[in-house]
């Protein structure tokens, strides 16, 4: 085998609470994590070595949705992708030169760990092309050093995620339901979000516990009451976009809109399947979101 591919899933944070700040500036974050099926593909190849030995990236955008692509991602070294290339081939002492074949759907800068999923999929395809046997702990003691979320984006599913992002403990699904995705045409800068959440008064701080509570229960009017997110909140006044697609799923009948991570990306609940068709429709010809999606929860990658 010198070629595999991997799918790699965009995921949605239900529910986001800062919970304080380490010594060296790393916010603690209480956080449910949920991967939805809007997915990257990559694919890796061992080439052989009669050329430069330089690995390469090569990076593509999927626009069979009728979106918009958002900025380009820079193919060099700073890369996430590459960086878990390396990262596999300094832990495991490989020598072979590789090529990666990027296809991009995830929104970028959108708050749904494109980036970060990308790399565990690298880590992930790299195991086994090479058949290098690592487990996937030994996969995540590799990735929390590429980012917070790179673990995450290994295991996949529904998780509770603490301290930096790299504590992890499964919880059960979310309940069923469809869900829109809208992104505006701009992008966040996760340092600067934090940065205004550190500044920012008057936070109402969501419950992990509820919202796990309102899941097991298979709740979903008490599960959507329960979402929360601190750093949407710090967004909003400077980014009245994000509040306007917030309004408008609502408006379409979701249950619940919020952003997701750091932002932009707004997501709605719906409980209906036409409405969310509808909803989705009707987004794409408001001109609000660049790009939009209707995806469902994926449980297991």
């Amino acid at each position: 085998m010198n070629q595999v591919r991997e799918t790699a899933y965009g995921k949605l944070n239900l529910g986001l609470d800062v919970t304080g700040v380490r010594e060296d500036g790393y916010h603690l974050v209480d956080m449910i994590m949920q991967t939805v099926s809007v997915a990257d593909t990559v694919e890796i190849t061992s080439v052989d070595t009669e050329g430069d030995g330089k690995d390469r990236l090569y990076i593509s955008y999927d626009t069979s949705e009728g979106n918009r692509p958002g900025e380009q991602l820079s193919e060099d070294q700073d890369n996430l992708c590459l960086k878990a290339l390396r990262s596999m081939k300094e832990h495991c002492n490989l020598s072979g030169t590789y090529e990666i074949h990027l296809m991009k759907r995830i929104p970028i800068a959108a708050g749904m760990a494109g980036g970060s999923t990308d790399a565990a999929a690298v880590l992930r395809g790299m195991n086994r092309l090479e058949n290098l046997g690592l487990s996937i702990e030994e996969l995540c003691e590799l990735g929390v050093k590429l980012g917070a979320d790179v673990p995450y984006c290994i295991r996949g599913g529904t998780m509770r995620s603490q301290g930096i992002g790299e504590i992890l403990t499964p919880v059960k699904g979310m309940p069923q339901c469809f869900i829109l995705l809208g992104k505006p045409g701009i992008s966040l800068s996760t340092p600067v979000i934090y940065k205004t959440y550190d500044e920012a008064k008057n936070i109402s701080h969501p419950s992990m516990d509820v919202l796990i509570d309102s899941m097991k229960k298979d709740d979903l009017i008490g599960f959507c009451r329960a979402m929360g997110n601190v750093l949407e909140q710090a967004a909003l006044p400077d980014h009245p976009q994000v509040g306007e697609i917030s309004d408008f799923m609502e408006k379409e009948g979701a249950l619940r809109a919020m952003m997701t991570g750091s932002g932009p990306t707004v997501f709605g609940i719906f409980n209906n399947e036409e409405k969310v068709n509808a909803a989705y429709e009707k987004l794409k010809e408001s001109g609000l979101a660049q790009q939009s999606f209707v995806v469902r929860p994926v449980n297991r990658i």
